[in-house]
Parts: C-alpha cells; sequence; structure tokens
C-alpha cells in the first residue's frame, strides 16, 4: 500500500501498528512517525513520539514527552491519561477520562479507559455503570465476550469481585478464557493487547497457569501494550515471584535493544529501512 500510495499518511500508521503487533515495538514506532511526517507535521513534536516512548518502556523519556506535549495542547485526553499513567495520578486520570465520557457519552473507547481508572480506584460499581453501556453483552446472563469488548471483559470481571458477585466474575472470566482459545493471539481484529488470557487465569486464583501463559506469551514475541505489565494492579500478587521477574527483565532488555534502534534510525528515510 505505501509503494502505491506513499503520500496516504494511514498507510504508515497502520503498518506501525502491525510491527507492533509482531512485537516489532522500534520497528513500529519508526513507521509510526512516518505517518505524522508523510501528513505534514514533525515527528519529534507529534503524540506518537510520545507513545512510542511509552511502548518501549522508556518511561522518563515518554513523561517529558507527554508534558511537553501538553504545553502546547492543554487539553489532549491522550496526552493527560498517560501522563496520569506514569505517574500514578489515579486523580487525574479519573478526572481527565470522567471529562471525556461526560462530553462524548457514545465513545465507547473512552468509557473502557475511564473504567481501567475505576478500577484501580476500586470504584466497582461505577466500572460496571460506565461499561454497561458500551458492551452489553458482557452483562447478559451467558456473557458474550468480542475482540472488542474483551478489555472491559477483564475491568467487568474485577469489579463484580470487587462487589463479592463471585459467581458472575468467575462466569466471565471463564467466558473470556474461552473466547481467547477460540480466537487465538496475538491480536485479533479490535482491540486484543495480547495477555488477557493471563489477567483472566489470575482473577480466577490460578497464578501457576498465569505464570506459564505469561511466559509463553513474552516469549512468542509479545510487546504490543504490554508497558501494562508496570503497573495494573491484577498483575500485583506476582510482582515478588521469581518467574514474573524473570519475565520483566526479559521484556526489558529486548525493549532496550528495540529503543537504541528506533534512536538510531528514526531520521533515516524509508528506503533505507525497508518494509
Amino acid at each position: 500500500a505505501i509503494q502505491r500510495n506513499p503520500k496516504v499518511p494511514s498507510n504508515y500508521a497502520l503498518l506501525g501498528r502491525w510491527y507492533m503487533q509482531l512485537g516489532e515495538i522500534g520497528r513500529g514506532a519508526y513507521w509510526q512517525e512516518r505517518s505524522v511526517i508523510v501528513n505534514g507535521g514533525e515527528a519529534e513534536s507529534g503524540w506518537p513520539h510520545c507513545l512510542n516512548l511509552v511502548q518501549l518502556w522508556a518511561n522518563q523519556r515518554a513523561l517529558e514527552c507527554a508534558q511537553d506535549y501538553l504545553r502546547r495542547y492543554p487539553g489532549d485526553v491522550e496526552a493527560n491519561q498517560y501522563v496520569a499513567i506514569l505517574t500514578d495520578d489515579v486523580e487525574l486520570g479519573l478526572k481527565t477520562l470522567g471529562e471525556a465520557v461526560a462530553s462524548n457519552p457514545g465513545f465507547w473507547y473512552r468509557r473502557y479507559q475511564l473504567a481501567d481508572w475505576q478500577v484501580k480506584a476500586e470504584q466497582w460499581q461505577d466500572v460496571l455503570d460506565t461499561l454497561e453501556p458500551s458492551a452489553k453483552g458482557l452483562f447478559a446472563s451467558d456473557p458474550e465476550v468480542t475482540d472488542q469488548t474483551i478489555w472491559a471483559a477483564v475491568n467487568v470481571a474485577q469489579a463484580y469481585f470487587g462487589l463479592g458477585e463471585e459467581d458472575k466474575a468467575i462466569a466471565l472470566s471463564e467466558a473470556g478464557l474461552r473466547y481467547i482459545e477460540q480466537r487465538r493471539k496475538l491480536q485479533g481484529a479490535g482491540y486484543v493487547a495480547g495477555a488477557e488470557d493471563v489477567q483472566f487465569l489470575l482473577l480466577l486464583g490460578r497464578h501457576d497457569e498465569a505464570l506459564d501463559r505469561l511466559e509463553r506469551t513474552v516469549a512468542s514475541g509479545w510487546r504490543f501494550y504490554a508497558f501494562g505489565l508496570q503497573y495494573l494492579k491484577l498483575f500485583d500478587p506476582l510482582r515478588d515471584h521469581p518467574r514474573f521477574k524473570a519475565v520483566m527483565s526479559d521484556v526489558r532488555e529486548d525493549l532496550s535493544v528495540q529503543l537504541a534502534w528506533y534512536d538510531e534510525n528514526r531520521e533515516m528515510p524509508p528506503e533505507t529501512i525497508g518494509l
């Protein structure tokens, strides 16, 4: 598509996302930035650069990038959201996404993001109220999980556990696992980050199986949105486990190599990089 239509920015963005889904975050970051350049922008000043740094676990650089971006675009929801993530500022996350949902209640993506913060704040009933309008199938007596709603399913299940509704939590977690087994990896058509099966297993208390799955997933090359391993509360029970520490070390080492490649090549023309 790029060879046929080299002036279409979305072609570069889609190629970048595809590389990231394959675990090649550095190369994906390169093509994401190309989409900004082709669109007439400057790579250094665009939001994709900041998000690339998040994906590459360059947290301090990502925070500085997002803060600089917010000085130019102070109301940007994504930048504020990632500043909140990188500084563990739950209040900012709730405020930013709460206002975003209030201004556009029909936009499912903002509801999903808000629910992440409500989980972190243990606002369990709010999680259900936020997600139900955009993920009705999860609330059925026989829950229906899809590529798009699997993200929400993890949070709904956590909310059920938080509210003491264990039967519903277990039913939804098991439905999520069944769906993943049918759909397998690494990325479906929707917003699947690659490790939701690990999260469902953790919710079900099957920690050894969760570690087995996580090790296999990381070994297969999963890195897309793997930065969630650093901050999602679901992984807290594993943080002191030697196997989890080894996984984190492997991911950090690999992404440090990819970051170095990205820094070295991000100014290079596409013909020197190759598709």
